[in-house]
């Protein structure tokens, strides 16, 4: 039992950052059900893929360029 407690920990430290993130869009989406505002819900999931789409693809091409461009990208930064 003792390692799923480390096993929870570990990944709440590799997705502390996702969870802030991601997390505004899920209450504003079981808000949006919950009121039955479907505008609010739909721009919830519209913001949370997006959120998706920039992180996985968007930011590391980004940094390969910038790399390549002899430019600072934000992994050099700290």
């Amino acid at each position: 039992m003792g390692n799923w407690s480390y096993r929870a920990r570990e990944l709440w430290e590799l997705h502390k950052r996702e969870i802030k993130r991601y997390g505004i869009c899920a209450w504003v989406l079981i808000i949006g059900v919950v009121r039955e505002k479907w505008f609010l819900a739909w721009g919830a999931l519209g913001a949370a893929a997006v959120m998706y789409c920039y992180d996985r693809w968007w930011k590391p091409w980004a940094d390969r360029v910038l790399a390549a461009a002899g430019k600072k990208t934000d992994n050099d930064a700290s």
